[in-house]
């Protein structure tokens, strides 16, 4: 059996990102929320995309120079465009906010548009947690299912994550 060495799978991944034009912070971040996804077991979020991520930052679909555009900026609410940069590093910082505008306003609700997949969402509770919040992580996605009884995909999978504080803190993703 291969294991897998944390440092050494992120520090390999963010070079790979780096490689593509990615600033080192945003792929560092990127890297380790990808490499986290299979410590958690959710390979099908982990180093098994990675590729494909690679494949688009190279075609264009997903832009490495991206940066969050600040689109709203209320007490508890703010909106980003994604400019269609890489969706990890996005939502880590979205989560970073939305926890600090929660821990100061008492509730906070961030969105992005216009990015790209993030891998597993359970990682983006974290910031909340950290400060004792409760956090929910929503996402969609293009139509890939098709509803009850139907043979035309129409529906995206709707991920959901939430993260609960307390003294045995619970991850649900």
């Amino acid at each position: 059996m291969t294991k897998l060495i944390f440092e050494t799978a992120v520090s390999q991944a963010s070079d790979l990102l780096q490689a593509t034009g990615m600033p080192k912070e945003e792929a560092l971040i990127s890297a380790n929320c990808i490499v986290a996804s299979d410590v958690w077991g959710i390979g099908s979020h982990g180093l098994m995309r990675l590729p494909f991520y690679l494949e688009r930052l190279v075609a264009g679909g997903i832009n490495p120079k991206a940066k969050l555009k600040e689109i709203t900026n209320l007490p508890s609410l703010r909106i980003f465009d994604g400019e269609t940069g890489m969706g990890h590093w996005q939502l880590k910082k979205a989560a970073e906010v939305a926890a600090n505008l929660a821990d100061s306003q008492g509730i906070a609700a961030v969105g992005i548009g216009r990015s790209n997949h993030c891998g597993a969402l359970g990682l983006y509770v974290w910031p909340m947690l950290q400060k004792n919040l409760v956090g929910i992580v929503f996402s969609n996605g293009p139509a890939v299912m098709p509803p009850w009884g139907g043979n035309k995909p129409m529906l995206s999978t709707s991920p959901i994550a939430a993260g609960i504080p307390g003294k045995n803190q619970t991850v649900i993703d």
